[in-house]
Parts: C-alpha cells; sequence; structure tokens
C-alpha cells in the first residue's frame, strides 16, 4: 500500500521547473515522484550528518593540547600507520 501523500506548493525558478519536467520525461516518471525523491534524499543526508556529530567528544585521547598540536599529531599518526602524510594545505 501506497504512503499517503499530502500537497504541497513549492515556488520554483522557470529554469528549475523546465528542468525538473525535463528530467521526468527523460525517466519516465512524474515531477512529484522527482521532488519526492530528492526531499528524502535530501532528509537522509541531514539525518547521516546528524549521526556523524554524534561522535564529537566521545573519544579521549588523553591529550590536552590537541587543539594547538594537531599537525604533529597527525603527522605522528600517519607514521605509524606507514601512510604517505597529506600535503600541507596554505
Amino acid at each position: 500500500m501506497a504512503a499517503e501523500s499530502v500537497a504541497v506548493r513549492v515556488n520554483l525558478r522557470r529554469e528549475q521547473a523546465d528542468r525538473l519536467r525535463q528530467r521526468a520525461r527523460m525517466s519516465k516518471v512524474s515531477v512529484s515522484t522527482l521532488v519526492q525523491q530528492a526531499v528524502d534524499t535530501y532528509l537522509d543526508e541531514g539525518e547521516e550528518s546528524d549521526a556523524l556529530l554524534g561522535l564529537i567528544g566521545m573519544f579521549d585521547s588523553g591529550l590536552t593540547d590537541m587543539a594547538v598540536n594537531h599537525d604533529k599529531y597527525l603527522v605522528e599518526a600517519y607514521e605509524d600507520l606507514h601512510l604517505p602524510c597529506p600535503p600541507k594545505s596554505s
């Protein structure tokens, strides 16, 4: 059984609406289906980001100067894993 739908009015720029209709024709689905898929994707991405934010502060390295010596500890971690260090950013 399909989920209940709720009508929502959204104003799009003309170019957005044209591109959306074109994509719907090419995909052989309705504009409504494309919008629903886009909303699901957007909402799912937000949930993943929220879940990752929950990891902040979960671990304690025991280091009290991580903010100051971040680069030093990162280089040491790469060396411990026998990985090449990424280039320094400017």
